[in-house]
């Protein structure tokens, strides 16, 4: 049976020793600004992570969020270098661009900043139904890194902030501002 709790992040209020895990799609809204891009919503996961950080919850990451945190933000500014370059190669002509050392050097910093304000913890990859997942991802049409995500917040105990519709049925606890997830 799903637990499927679902809960509106202008109304929750984090409280000390919850656990919450980002999505990458939160870190790239808080981290990886683009003009005033969807302001409205970076307003509200910023103020959210504020709050936890405050009320002394516990904010976690793993090593797979964080490799696509920095794979997102790499591959959204290659998409803008195409916009100037339209038959540029990842490799072969934004990696060798004289801009691509700035680019990374605001990825890393980015990075140290949601290191400074997360826990790192291991992934429980030994632990997790690895089988299980691949079967729902074959299944559903679904991200593979996303089901993992909901298995191990299942697992941990941990509620997950995302903005992303694929966690609108996930088997554990998501806080969001996404109306298409709160309508579930």
């Amino acid at each position: 049976m799903r637990m499927h709790k679902i809960f509106d992040i202008e109304r929750y209020r984090p409280s000390k020793g919850e656990r919450f895990m980002f999505d990458t799609n939160i870190w790239m809204y808080i981290f990886c600004p683009i003009g005033n891009y969807r302001e409205h919503i970076v307003q509200r996961y910023s103020s959210f992570l504020g709050e936890a950080i405050n009320t002394k919850a516990e904010i976690i990451i793993n090593s797979l969020i964080l490799s696509e945190f920095i794979n997102s933000y790499l591959r959204l500014e290659f998409k803008i270098f195409k916009i100037r370059n339209p038959n540029a190669e990842f490799k072969k002509d934004f990696r060798k661009n004289s801009s691509y050392k700035r680019i990374t050097q605001n990825i890393s910093s980015a990075s140290k900043n949601i290191l400074k304000i997360s826990k790192g913890v291991d992934d429980k990859f030994s632990s997790i139904d690895i089988e299980s997942i691949i079967s729902e991802f074959e299944k559903q049409n679904l991200d593979f890194n996303d089901l993992y995500y909901q298995e191990y917040c299942k697992i941990g105990k941990v509620k997950i902030v995302t903005d992303d519709k694929d966690f609108k049925y996930a088997d554990t606890e998501i806080i969001t501002g996404n109306p298409r997830i709160l309508e579930g």
